[in-house]
């Protein structure tokens, strides 16, 4: 009965430890398979308030390059770098203008060295009783016309005036496409120098010459026409109208009058009078005609003067036109546009983390 006992629980304390082995031997299972998920498989395991097991995936973090736009003060320390390039040959196109259209101005005085041989035709003998008489039978269009080819034969036309002034600006409009080419070139090499002396870190510029292209389109299109503006009022001015004044055709009359014999101090010379003059056989006196073209001389030169004090300096003149060249380019860069230019073309680099 004793051993009976006795095996009874030695087989219970057998049953108690296998089972005690085995509770072990599951948690140890459980734990190793925890330690695996969370080292090897990326998964937190957690326990829910009722004991069952969420499994959730562990984020990592990652860097990320994005880019953005321009802040303003990033901005205004760009275009302050590539002012100062922009200013260096403005102001080498500013002088330029001031130099051509000088040489504009030189050229129509110039003009004013074949003013005695004007004179000496118009008080020609032949000239001279023309002239009197359109004036006496009151035929001012073909006196004008008269007075105008002479003009035309001694002095210049006004066709041919333009054209002159016309190669001085195209002269112009070449030399300052070689001061923009110039200035293309030293823009990218700032833009160049502004990526490496990190003005602004971590810049990135899709096209290093959208700039000075931008800059460049703009003389072309805008710049040139610009100047050229004011060569067609000048084409549709008669030059003619404005050196032979009334004043000058006044004059024409008055000293020859005084040629024939008449009175020069009357303001009404009768037809018959003129034409007896005419018929007596006129003798003009050499010292006259030459008193007359002493007169007229400074009076031609002094009204071409004023022709190119007004062609150049006036208020739409041409030196005015061709200093808007500069002024345009300086306000062009600082336009909302171009400002739009620069934000569009350079983006600033930076790292953001994200989780996956």
């Amino acid at each position: 009965m004793t051993d009976n006992n006795t095996n009874k629980k030695g087989f219970f304390r057998t049953i108690k430890d296998f089972i005690i082995n085995f509770i072990i031997f599951v948690i140890l299972l459980l734990g190793a398979i925890f330690l695996y998920e969370v080292l090897f498989i990326n998964k937190d395991i957690s326990i829910t308030s009722t004991g069952a097991v969420s499994r959730e995936r562990v984020l990592r973090p990652r860097s990320v390059e994005v880019k953005r736009e321009l802040s303003e003060e990033e901005l205004s320390r760009i275009k302050s770098r590539i002012r100062p390039v922009i200013a260096e040959h403005t102001s080498k196109i500013d002088r330029l203008a001031d130099s051509y259209a000088q040489e504009i101005k030189d050229l129509i005085i110039e003009k004013s060295a074949n003013s005695r041989s004007f004179g000496e035709e118009v008080f020609s003998l032949v000239n001279t009783l023309r002239f009197l008489g359109y004036w006496a039978t009151f035929q001012k269009e073909k006196f004008d016309g008269q007075l105008t080819k002479i003009w035309d034969e001694k002095m210049f036309s006004d066709d041919e005036l333009t054209e002159e002034i016309s190669e001085i600006v195209s002269d112009f409009e070449r030399s300052v496409e070689a001061i923009i080419n110039l200035m293309e070139a030293s823009v990218e090499i700032e833009i160049e120098k502004i990526v490496s002396d990190r003005v602004v870190p971590n810049i990135e510029i899709a096209d290093i010459r959208f700039l000075s292209s931008e800059i460049k389109r703009d003389f072309n299109v805008h710049a040139s026409v610009t100047v050229k503006k004011y060569l067609k009022k000048l084409i549709a001015y008669e030059i003619i109208d404005f050196v032979l004044v009334s004043a000058v055709s006044k004059f024409v009359i008055t000293k020859g009058l005084t040629l024939i014999g008449l009175s020069a101090s009357s303001t009404v010379v009768s037809v018959s009078a003129f034409v007896f003059a005419v018929g007596a056989g006129v003798a003009i006196n050499v010292y006259l005609v030459n008193s007359a073209i002493n007169e007229m001389e400074p009076m031609i030169n002094d009204a071409l003067e004023k022709f190119a004090e007004k062609t150049v300096e006036g208020e739409e003149g041409i030196r005015s036109e061709m200093k808007k060249v500069a002024a345009n380019i300086n306000a062009r860069y600082d336009s909302h546009e171009i400002d739009r230019l620069l934000r569009s073309n350079i983006k600033v680099k930076h790292f953001i983390t994200v989780y996956e």
